[in-house]
């Protein structure tokens, strides 16, 4: 059981980062990654996710209008899968509206995918998509090449089980492939935006602060270290690409694209302006 004085990630211990809308964010003193302490049980977070998720704008209502903006993000994790050896099977946890399911399909991959949205299931049905309504611990008995995710190891308890079943489902030498928000952006900008007063209220950060469904957002090192415990051995990290948007939002996403594709080729994994990474895993005998 995990210790709740002591970092999800790497064991470290905790100092108190900062409080959005009642939950406090500890970091790690060791490793940087950021975490929920306490940590949500399952219980308290199907309970909000039952009555609070789409009330808390985190997620978009319309099928198309969010497949659509996430195109780049699904085309990123597919150049991410292609540069590691395309898979020929693919399990996808938290599959939505199916967009990656989509591509995926499209290039001859066997796809199945769960998701705990009884619409995103009927919407991914409607277009012959092996999903099934239910979450990692749903799938038994088989084991596919790679398992992906995108926006959804962030809101994950249970880690260490998590992982342990995660590896019972992919083939030796599978691919772990996720896109997610991680620490040194939401660190960076939580202390910038407070101009260092911990004791302010962290802002939301374009939902990247946004509790109690994001339950860790890991560093770089956190997220290494984590993997490596449950027998997984990184070989690619890659900057997360924007999303599309209208309007101001739109522009402010535009523009941090630019930002980083400036800055990730010079400075790499320590380049703050990076919302989300996609971190590319495999795992070992």
């Amino acid at each position: 059981m995990h210790d709740e004085g002591a970092c999800v990630a790497c064991g470290g211990s905790l100092r108190f980062f900062g409080r959005r809308i009642g939950y406090a964010y500890h970091e790690c003193l060791r490793c940087n990654s950021l975490q929920l302490v306490p940590q949500p049980t399952p219980e308290e977070l199907e309970a909000a996710y039952r009555t609070e998720y789409v009330k808390s704008g985190h997620l978009r209502s319309a099928a198309e209008e969010a497949i659509g903006a996430a195109q780049p993000y699904y085309k990123a994790l597919l150049a991410a899968l292609r540069a590691h050896g395309m898979p020929s099977s693919v399990l996808e946890v938290g599959a939505g509206w199916g967009g990656l399911g989509e591509l995926l399909v499209s290039r001859g991959v066997d796809y199945r995918g769960v998701d705990l949205a009884v619409d995103m299931v009927a919407h991914c049905k409607t277009k012959g998509l092996a999903v099934e309504l239910g979450d990692l611990f749903s799938v038994q008995g088989e084991t596919r090449d790679a398992l992906m995710m995108s926006a959804v190891f962030e809101h994950i308890v249970g880690h260490d089980a998590w992982l342990d079943h995660a590896r019972t489902l992919l083939n030796p030498g599978g691919l772990f492939v996720s896109m997610q928000p991680t620490a040194r952006f939401a660190r960076f900008m939580g202390q910038a935006a407070r101009m260092g007063i911990r004791t302010l209220e962290l802002p939301q950060l374009h939902e990247v602060f946004c509790p109690p469904w994001h339950t860790v957002l890991f560093s770089l090192e956190g997220m290494t270290r984590l993997m490596a415990r449950h027998g997984f051995r990184l070989l690619d990290v890659r900057p997360g690409p924007q999303g599309i948007g209208r309007g101001l939002p739109g522009m402010a996403k535009r523009t941090l694209g630019l930002i980083n594709k400036a800055g990730w080729p010079l400075l790499g994994t320590v380049w703050p302006f990076v919302i989300c990474h996609i971190f590319v895993f495999r795992k070992e005998a």
